[in-house]
């Protein structure tokens, strides 16, 4: 494979501009890249953590372990010359446990290093304990005596700072802050540790034994006894520094393991420092993959066999999870993630919050949901909306964009779980919260939601399309909320509501995209203010406002996708129309940087128009850009540089649920404006080579639950269907879809046969087993080993006459390559 990857590369010509860059030097980091699992991010994060937790620990770039309240780092090397750890490629265990491993190799000896977070008993309140192993093997052939240092200390100062990185400073900073949001809960925090004491200067660290103390607190405990200091290390570290002795015969390994409380211990806290110590790895470490195993694998409904699309999906699932926190008024609140995002938007979390639906975790969605109401005396009073009062240390945040999401995010929720309950608690709240969209809207001169100001993401003054999009959304789940409930008269009065407003705001549209060819621009104002977002969905998903055939629809996507693409992914700081007319006059458009998950409204709005193979190469693309612990990033990466997020840092929860969404659509889906069931919508070549599997395992839809499993042949696929639909939500009709590189010549379901149409059928709905046949039309080379090849090349090597928006290959009218 990489012998076959490399000649490729090794034939192309390089671009007169990179004629400068010594050949073999770029052929030297792709061989280094390619030997190793794949990380797109040159300074990667991580987060380790459990489910619930208030704190986390974040793995650096550089293999340093970061809590709210300091860095353990680490050092080796021989002869009185030790040097830091660091190793940039990471990985998972089992490609999705978060139980993280990375090896380094240094003067014959590899250390491999394993590291997971995890509270004691399982118990998300308590103080988690980052669990550190570090395994040294001599691979020499003679006895190797070396040295391997710990060391306790501020997470921005200069000791481990990196020489090759001159950002490393101001990376650290910036991280330091960002974790700024852990330590605001104190709640949490003051159950173990002394804040003041701890912080207080100068400081006072000393080794007790097997314990590093700074401050009068515990922070971390070692293998054994060594010596205090670490004397060996040329700058004589003047923080809590530990070194011990590592003498190894040839082919001996030992393992020294480390634990590091996440929330530093005071020492009057004698329980809590006794249960750390009684906490063994071994034991924890088996609990720790029991538990997420479980807890992943229950989740899970869907399978294809392509591990970096599947352990990207457990992954996913993971971080989000991990991102959970309870807090001291025992609900639990959906953050992004664990660092610079450690706060719950309402727009994230209504992503996050209908991903959960779809997994069939319920009782977590609607944990999560709680936070989407203000309480009063134990019932709901209203949607949580700007100016609302915050819970004590919920740290909400809501935009505009709130209007509809809130309850699009309780009737996708309410419907496809059924949960009756929930909808007569909150069903009084919804008459108000429609009064309130007419009161906004009557306020306005254009009979729109009013003007806002330039915050995320579409930054303009003026109207928002997404706003409205949003808006049309929710009034259709209020409408469907009120037939749930039997209230024909509110159906019918918010009904109206959203007809009028819907006819309304599409010809404002459509007089608009009269100068953009179809185009829906972000704002409503004008065609070339603000950076493509909501409008980039071309209405269809998870609006639903346009019909698929329309041209607003095709046109935006296509224009978004032929004109708003790097690396092939989406950008973020422009919009298609501006960018097109400036390569129309032979300019190269200035789009800002890459967004790693607003290309999921391109991708979903292209799987309901049927647009298989741009959803597939978007889809490698889209895995292309996750780090080696399948993590995705937001922005803040300039196309084609030095592939660094600097203080945006990974992983990023809204892109978890996008993309654990759009895999989940590919296979399944449901369409509400037709009452359509759709399986298999999109299918990768991979996914049904001879022998292969994908299948689907009683996945929640409206209609109910969801079964089916494609075994794949040369020449064809049995279908096995296993549905359980709702009493009253069986859909009109089911429709499974062929990919564009197969021709279906019959098709029968339970022995009899079916039509073929184009590039589908229509399965009866009581339908247990269908025989497909098939021809391979063509074998399309789609696949993410194929993607990383093609990013690769370009990356380094910069061959002339090659698109550099896309990875794989796209004919593009009218645009030049660049």
């Amino acid at each position: 494979m990489l012998f076959n990857i490399l000649s490729t590369l090794l034939s192309q010509p390089l671009a007169t501009a990179n004629q400068d860059r010594p050949r073999h030097h770029a052929i030297e980091r792709m061989i280094r890249e390619l030997s190793q699992p794949f990380c797109y991010f040159s300074h990667p994060t991580d987060q380790i953590g459990f489910e619930g937790c208030p704190k986390a620990t974040i793995v650096t770039y550089d293999g340093a372990f970061v809590t709210a309240y300091g860095e353990l780092s680490f050092y080796a090397g021989l002869h009185h010359k030790l040097v830091p750890i660091h190793h940039r490629v990471k990985t998972f265990y089992h490609g999705y446990i978060p139980v993280l491993e990375f090896t380094t190799e240094r003067n014959g000896l590899k250390y491999h290093f394993e590291a997971f977070c995890t509270p004691p008993g399982l118990k998300a309140t308590m103080d988690p304990v980052t669990f550190i192993q570090c395994k040294v093997t001599n691979m020499g052939p003679t006895e190797i005596k070396s040295q391997f240092g710990a060391n306790f200390g501020a997470t921005d100062s200069m000791v481990n700072a990196d020489p090759k990185n001159p950002g490393f400073l101001d990376q650290r900073k910036t991280l330091n802050d960002a974790l700024g949001a852990q330590r605001s809960s104190h709640w949490n925090t003051d159950q173990f540790m002394n804040e003041p004491l701890f912080q207080q200067s100068p400081l006072h660290a000393i080794a007790v034994k097997n314990e590093v103390e700074v401050n009068g607190h515990l922070v971390f405990m070692g293998p054994q006894e060594g010596i205090w200091g670490m004397p060996d290390y040329a700058s004589q570290l003047k923080e809590a520094s530990v070194e011990y002795k590592v003498d190894l015969m040839p082919g001996k390994s030992t393992e020294l393991r480390f634990k590091l409380p996440d929330i530093p211990v005071e020492l009057s806290h004698k329980n809590t420092i006794r249960t750390i110590e009684q906490s063994h790895y071994a034991d924890y470490r088996e609990k720790t993959i029991e538990y997420w195993r479980n807890r992943i694998d229950g989740d899970l409904h869907l399978s294809v066999d392509d591990p970096k699309v599947m352990n990207t999906f457990k992954t996913s699932l993971v971080n989000d999870l991990i991102s959970t926190e309870v807090n001291q008024d025992g609900n639990t609140y959906q953050r992004v993630n664990k660092i610079q995002y450690d706060y719950m938007w309402i727009r994230d979390s209504a992503f996050i919050v209908r991903n959960y639906d779809l997994l069939g975790d319920f009782a977590l969605a609607k944990k999560i949901l709680h936070d989407f109401l203000v309480w009063k005396n134990g019932k709901p009073v209203e949607f949580f909306q700007p100016g609302a009062p915050q819970p004590k240390g919920a740290r909400l945040s809501v935009q505009d964009d709130y209007w509809g999401e809130v309850l699009w995010a309780f009737g996708a929720y309410i419907r496809t779980s059924q949960d009756h309950q929930l909808l007569r608690q909150i069903y009084p709240l919804l008459e108000p919260h429609v009064e309130l969209f007419l009161k906004k809207v009557a306020t306005d001169p254009k009979g729109l939601w009013p003007v806002a100001g330039p915050y995320d993401n579409e930054v303009i003054n003026g109207h928002y399309t997404g706003h409205s999009f949003w808006a049309l959304l929710g009034l259709r789940n209020a409408v469907e909320m009120a037939n749930m409930m039997h209230r024909p008269q509110d159906a019918k009065r918010w009904h109206k509501v959203y007809t009028q407003y819907r006819t309304h705001f599409l010809n404002l549209l459509r007089n608009l995209v009269k100068d953009s060819q179809n185009y829906i621009p972000p704002g409503m104002d004008s065609v070339d203010a603000g950076n493509d977002w909501d409008n980039a969905s071309g209405g269809l998903f998870p609006f639903g406002v346009l019909k698929p055939t329309d041209p607003m629809a095709t046109s935006t996507l296509r224009m978004v996708r032929n004109y708003n693409y790097r690396e092939g992914i989406i950008c973020y700081g422009g919009n298609a129309w501006v960018a097109k007319q400036a390569v129309m006059k032979g300019q190269i458009p200035n789009q800002g940087d890459l967004h790693d998950y607003e290309i999921f409204y391109v991708t979903e709005g292209n799987t309901i128009l049927e647009k298989q193979e741009k959803v597939v190469k978007d889809l490698y693309s889209i895995l292309v850009h996750t780090g080696s612990t399948n993590g995705g990033f937001e922005t803040s990466i300039a196309p084609w540089s030095d592939r660094d997020p600097g203080g945006n840092f990974p992983p990023h929860g809204w892109f978890a649920a996008r993309y654990m969404e759009q895999v989940r659509d590919c296979l399944v889906r449901e369409d509400p404006r037709t009452q359509t069931l759709h399986l298999a919508s999109v299918l990768a070549p991979e996914w049904v080579l001879p022998n292969r599997t994908v299948s689907v395992e009683n996945a929640p839809t409206y209609f109910g639950r969801v079964s089916y499993k494609l075994e794949c042949k040369a020449n064809g696929a049995t279908l096995h269907l296993q549905n359980k639909w709702l009493k009253g939500m069986t859909p009109h009709k089911i429709i499974f879809h062929f990919p564009w590189y197969l021709s279906v010549s019959s098709a029968t379901a339970d022995g009899t046969q079916l039509k073929v149409g184009k590039n589908q059928i229509e399965v009866p709905l009581d339908a247990k087993v269908v025989e497909i046949h098939w021809n391979w039309l063509s074998h399309p080379n789609l696949s993410y080993q194929e993607g990383v090849k093609r990013f690769l090349s370009k990356y380094y090597l910069r061959p002339p006459l090659t698109n550099y928006d896309f990875l794989f290959p796209h004919r593009k009218a009218n645009q030049a390559s660049q």
